[in-house]
C-alpha cells in the first residue's frame, strides 16, 4: 500500500510539476511578506499607515463613511475598514489575559482621539492590514506570472514570478507597510493581463475587466489615470486585426466604466465635492510646483536619472545587464512592447514631477521582473545557437547552463529576503526593548 501511494505521488508531481513550482513560488512570496508584517510594530516608521488605518478605523468607530481624506483614493481605505471590522470582532471575543483584547470599540484609539498622528493604542490592527497588503502583493506576483506565460511562455512566468517575489522593495512596500504603493500594482498588473486576454481571444468580457481593474487603480492611486489608455490601445489593436470583432459600444466603455467604478468606491468625491477638490488641488501643486524638501528634483532628465539611480541600487549591475537584454525582445515581440507601454509612460509622467519618492515607482518593478526573465530566455537562445553551431547533440546543456546562470542570481536573492525577513520578525523596536528591560 505504501508504495503504490508512493508511485501515485510520483506521478500526480510528475504531471503536475510546473503547478506545483508556481504554488511554491507563491506560497514562498507570501512567507517572505508575512515575516515583515509585524515590522517596528507596536510602533510605525511611515507617515503614510496612518493616513490609510486611522481614516478606516475614524470610519468604523464613527459610523461616518465620508473618509474626509482624499489626497489619495479610497480604495484602500474601505478595504482595510472591512478587515479592521473583522479584527474588531476577533478582539472583543478574547479575554482580558490576552495579549490584545477590547472591551468596547471605544477603546480605540487612533490621531483624531489624541492629535498625535502616530497614535497606535492596538497595533494588531496594524498587523492585520499588513497582511491583506502581503495578500495583494503576493497576488501580483501571481498576476506577473500570467502577463510571462501569456507575453511569452510559463517558463518566462515562472522566472519573473521568482524574481518579483524574493524582491526586497517589492516585500517591503507590499508588508511592512500599509500604503497605496503596492496595491495599486496589482490593479494595474490586472488592467494589463485582462487587456492583453481581449488582444489574444477578443472577448468583450476582457475588456470589461480590464476597465474595472483601471478604475479600481485609479481609486487607490490618482496617477493611475494613465492605465486607461492601456484598454484604449488594446481596442485599437483588436480593431485593426479583426474590425468585426469591436462592437461600437465598446468605444463608450472606455471613459465610462472607470468612471463609474471610481465613483462607486469613492462616492464622497462627489458628496464632499470642495473636500476632494482641495486635496487633489493640493497633491497636484505639491507634487509639480512646491516639492517635497529633500525629496525634490528638477523636473525631466534630473529626476529621470535620480530615479534610474535608484532603480540600479534595487537591482544591482548583474540583474540590470540581464534585464538590458531582455529589452531586446521588444524588437521581436509586439505584444510585450504594448506590455511595457503603460510603465513607459508612467515613468515618463512621474520623472515630469518635482516630488521625487522613489517609492511611487513600485509598481514598475513587475514589468522590470518581466524584462529580467526575457533576458534569460534570449540567453537561452543565443546558446542553442552556439550548440547547434558546433552540432552538439546534448539539448539539456543550454538549459542546465542558463538555470545555473539564474540560480546565480536569484538564489542569493532569495536567502537575502528570507534572512531579513526572519530579522524582522524577531527584531524589537529600541524603545521596546528598553521598557523589556525596565520591567525585568
Amino acid at each position: 500500500m505504501s508504495n503504490k501511494l508512493f508511485y501515485r505521488i510520483k506521478d500526480i508531481v510528475s504531471e503536475n510539476y510546473f503547478s506545483i513550482s508556481i504554488l511554491i513560488v507563491v506560497a514562498f512570496s507570501l512567507l517572505l511578506r508575512f515575516l515583515q508584517t509585524k515590522y517596528g510594530l507596536p510602533y510605525i516608521y511611515n507617515w503614510d499607515e496612518p493616513q490609510t488605518l486611522s481614516t478606516a478605523l475614524k470610519i468604523m468607530k464613527t459610523g461616518d463613511y465620508n473618509p474626509h481624506f482624499f489626497n489619495y483614493g479610497s480604495l484602500m481605505i474601505y478595504a482595510n475598514f472591512f478587515i479592521d471590522i473583522l479584527h474588531y470582532l476577533s478582539l472583543m471575543g478574547h479575554p482580558t489575559t490576552a495579549e490584545s483584547y477590547l472591551t468596547s470599540i471605544n477603546d480605540i484609539k487612533i490621531n483624531a482621539d489624541t492629535g498625535w498622528h502616530w497614535t497606535i493604542s492596538h497595533p494588531s490592527f496594524y498587523h492585520w492590514n499588513r497582511i491583506f497588503s502581503a495578500l495583494l502583493g503576493t497576488a501580483t506576483v501571481f498576476v506577473t506570472y500570467l502577463i510571462g506565460k501569456h507575453v511569452f511562455n510559463k517558463w518566462i512566468g515562472l522566472i519573473a514570478a521568482v524574481f518579483l517575489a524574493t524582491l526586497p522593495i517589492h516585500i517591503t512596500h507590499s508588508s511592512a507597510f500599509v500604503t497605496t504603493d503596492a496595491p495599486v500594482a496589482f490593479f494595474i498588473l490586472s488592467t494589463v493581463l485582462y487587456s492583453i486576454f481581449f488582444i489574444e481571444y477578443k472577448k468583450s468580457s476582457y475588456l470589461f475587466f480590464s476597465l474595472i481593474f483601471s478604475g479600481m487603480a485609479i481609486a487607490t492611486k490618482y496617477n493611475s489615470a494613465l492605465s486607461i489608455l492601456i484598454p484604449l490601445l488594446a481596442l485599437f489593436w483588436v480593431y485593426i486585426q479583426s474590425k468585426e470583432s469591436v462592437k461600437p459600444y465598446m468605444w463608450f466603455l472606455i471613459p465610462i466604466i472607470p468612471t463609474i467604478v471610481f465613483f462607486m468606491i469613492m462616492p464622497y468625491a462627489i458628496i464632499d465635492l470642495t473636500a476632494f477638490l482641495k486635496a487633489v488641488g493640493s497633491e497636484v501643486r505639491h507634487y509639480k510646483i512646491r516639492g517635497h524638501g529633500g525629496a525634490t528634483s528638477v523636473p525631466g532628465w534630473e529626476h529621470f536619472t535620480f530615479q534610474m539611480e535608484h532603480f540600479y541600487r534595487n537591482i544591482g549591475i548583474e540583474k540590470t545587464i540581464i534585464i538590458a537584454i531582455g529589452g531586446v525582445w521588444i524588437l521581436f515581440r509586439p505584444l510585450f512592447t504594448f506590455t511595457l507601454l503603460l510603465p513607459a509612460l508612467y515613468i515618463w509622467y512621474m520623472t515630469g514631477m518635482t516630488v521625487n519618492f522613489h517609492r511611487n515607482f513600485v509598481q514598475v518593478y513587475p514589468f522590470i521582473a518581466l524584462l529580467f526573465a526575457s533576458g534569460f530566455y534570449y540567453l537561452y537562445l543565443i546558446f542553442e545557437i552556439v550548440r547547434n553551431r558546433f552540432h552538439i547533440k546534448k539539448e539539456w546543456i543550454s538549459v542546465i547552463f542558463v538555470l545555473f546562470i539564474l540560480s546565480y542570481f536569484l538564489i542569493p536573492q532569495s536567502i537575502s529576503s528570507f534572512n531579513t525577513g526572519i530579522s524582522k520578525y524577531h527584531a524589537k523596536d529600541t524603545r521596546t526593548r528598553v521598557i523589556n528591560e525596565i520591567n525585568a
